[in-house]
């Protein structure tokens, strides 16, 4: 039987525009709240160029910030809202 994989966290990636902290915006710091309750660390942050939400800033900031690096991507769930989650879906397309 092959080991289960170990969930390292949830990478919340919140949609474009908003302003103010994310965590504050839609649903995204109620769920890192739950999900910390239970014992899962959440990773939010404000995103860079948030009006746009350019897939060239997006995703490297979501890699290297947010999951603190590839190895520890792999090991992360990834709920996007809107065009958070068009970012999620071209991070699982690499």
């Amino acid at each position: 039987k092959a080991s289960e994989p170990q969930l390292d966290r949830v990478i919340i990636v919140p949609g474009n525009g908003g302003g103010g902290d994310i965590r504050h915006c839609n649903w995204y710091g109620w769920l890192a709240k739950e999900l910390k309750k239970v014992g899962i660390e959440a990773s939010l942050r404000n995103m860079p160029d948030p009006v746009f939400a350019r897939e060239d800033r997006w995703l490297p900031f979501i890699e290297k910030e947010l999951a603190g690096g590839v190895d520890n991507l792999k090991k992360s769930v990834v709920v996007g809202h809107s065009s958070g989650a068009a970012a999620a879906m071209r991070l699982a397309e690499k």
